[in-house]
């Protein structure tokens, strides 16, 4: 018996789709916002969600990218940060100062290209038929329980992580 043209690209989209919400819940209910170790752990899991979808894409035939408004509206904020670390590189923190402000810029930039991903990735993983089904369910409890753990004070980084909606 032949096997439907498509069937592995559905099957990878579902598969890319839970792996996503998964992350979402994860995200919301542990807050991963306060350390380095989370951080490359995020992106990292990020990028295997991007590989998983230019995997769909490719069993699909489909040579299409999803976007949204967005992305263009990040351009903005990565530019002003991009033009503020270029500017500030050469020179020296002043006496008591820390020389933190490439670093921040740097990691700013970083947070809103794992933003702009996250957007792609939840645009092309989640298909329109999903709007009330149990993926979204799912992240909204998720989000909810984020936000009711940081209003009962049961962890710091938890609030950080609710504030992010959805990382």
């Amino acid at each position: 018996m032949a096997v439907p043209t498509g069937t592995t690209a559905r099957q990878v989209q579902a598969l890319g789709g839970w792996l996503l919400v998964s992350v979402i819940v994860v995200c919301m209910l542990t807050g991963w916002q306060g350390a380095y170790a989370a951080w490359g752990a995020l992106s990292a899991t990020l990028v295997a969600l991007w590989l998983v979808l230019l995997t769909q894409r490719t069993a699909a035939g489909d040579r299409t990218v999803p976007g949204h408004p967005a992305h263009a509206a990040l351009l903005v904020p990565i530019a002003v940060l991009t033009w503020h670390a270029v500017r500030s590189a050469g020179t020296a923190a002043g006496p008591g100062q820390a020389d933190l402000e490439g670093g921040l810029d740097t990691s700013l930039i970083f947070e809103l290209a794992l933003v702009a991903l996250g957007v792609l990735l939840t645009q092309a993983l989640f298909p329109r038929r999903a709007a009330g089904g149990l993926a979204l369910l799912i992240c909204g409890g998720a989000m909810a329980a984020g936000a009711a753990a940081t209003a009962a004070g049961a962890d710091r980084s938890a609030g950080q992580a609710a504030a992010l909606v959805g990382w």
